[in-house]
């Protein structure tokens, strides 16, 4: 014989049950099913791969990677004929001796190239072009040298060595000790010079064409 009262029991025992289910989540709803916009991957790539390990950070000031290889030829001339003389963009520069490369302390290179003007009679009108790595950096000034008579270089620096004219002295013949001037290479990603390079007669500006 059938108890009704355990068979009532029973049945509001498994409502019960399966309100107590549905309340721990076991049946998703739509909000849990799709990704909040917040959390969303920006890109293909983000969805796709696992977060990377996080870096060190670069020091203030310091160059991200060093930059290595050095200009060959075809990149010193090209640039050496984009510049000319501001006032007569009809000369150029050609290259006077060999480069001279050197490390930049950090894994990378640094290079300098005396470039000389071009046409020229007296060979005077010089310049040191500089790179890092194969970028080129600039000039050791934006006015032209009568001439550069040295250039060295060592880890992080370049030595150059300028005639040095007393003011009344004429083209031929500088009368002052050769002045030296040490460019050194910075880790924010240019070369500082120690001083001020000689200046003889006009100061001739040069530019860079594009």
């Amino acid at each position: 014989m059938i108890d009704e009262n355990a068979l009532a029991r029973s049945r509001a025992a498994a409502v019960v049950l399966l309100a107590v289910v549905t309340a721990a989540g076991c049946r998703p709803d739509e909000s849990s099913a799709q990704p909040s916009a917040s959390s969303a991957p920006t890109t293909p790539a983000a969805a796709a791969s696992s977060p990377a390990p996080s870096s060190p950070p670069t020091p203030t000031g310091a160059t991200a990677a060093p930059a290595v290889g050095v200009p060959d030829r075809t990149a010193v001339e090209r640039v050496l004929t984009r510049t000319v003389e501001a006032a007569d963009p009809s000369t150029h520069f050609v290259r006077d001796r060999t480069p001279v490369t050197t490390s930049d302390r950090h894994g990378g290179t640094l290079t300098a190239v005396v470039g000389r003007r071009y046409p020229t009679a007296d060979g005077k009108g010089q310049l040191v072009f500089f790179w890092h790595g194969t970028r080129f950096l600039g000039w050791d000034a934006v006015t032209e040298a009568d001439a550069v008579r040295d250039l060295t270089g060592g880890p992080g620096y370049f030595r150059i060595t300028y005639p040095h004219y007393a003011e009344r002295d004429p083209e031929c013949c500088p009368s002052l000790p050769p002045a030296a001037v040490t460019y050194t290479w910075q880790d924010g990603g240019h070369l500082v010079p120690s001083g001020t390079r000689p200046q003889h007669g006009a100061a001739i500006r040069v530019k860079l064409l594009p």
